[in-house]
């Protein structure tokens, strides 16, 4: 398969945008996405960009999901 990165931070990006005009950063989409966008980043090399939006997203899965939740444990891993 080829790997079009480059389109995938745009479009994240995008839904980031997207999501903190709407419905606001403390909401769990906008935290989903920072944790996809992470994976992105971790793909392209940029491994403390990625740091950076999974320690984002984190507290907001927690507070949503619960600590206990595959979604804040795989970011929590990832984190780590």
């Amino acid at each position: 398969a080829r790997h079009r990165w480059s389109e995938a931070e745009q479009l994240l990006d995008e839904a980031l945008e997207l999501y903190s005009s709407s419905v606001g950063k403390a909401h769990p989409y906008h935290a989903i996405t920072l944790v996809e966008f992470a994976g992105v980043l971790v793909a392209t090399g940029r491994l403390a960009e990625a740091a950076t939006h999974y320690a984002e997203a984190l507290p907001v899965l927690r507070v949503h999901y619960g600590a206990d939740h595959p979604a804040t444990r795989n970011c929590e891993t990832d984190l780590n």
